[in-house]
């Protein structure tokens, strides 16, 4: 179980997350698509929005 923390500082944490995810999935789906294919697309997106969501809120 993760340490409480104050309900600001929390969500910081998770806002500067989400910025951090949004830029990465912006990058992500700018280059991956030339380099693997329009496939590869979904399972990348699957793959982020479970990640961010495991980091976000610790699943």
């Amino acid at each position: 179980m993760m340490p409480r923390m104050p309900k600001i500082e929390r969500l910081l944490n998770k806002t500067s997350g989400g910025l951090n995810t949004v830029s990465f999935i912006y990058i992500f789906t700018r280059h991956l698509p030339v380099l693997c294919g329009d496939s590869f697309l979904f399972c990348g997106f699957f793959f982020l929005f479970s990640f961010s969501f495991w980091a976000l809120y610790g699943i």
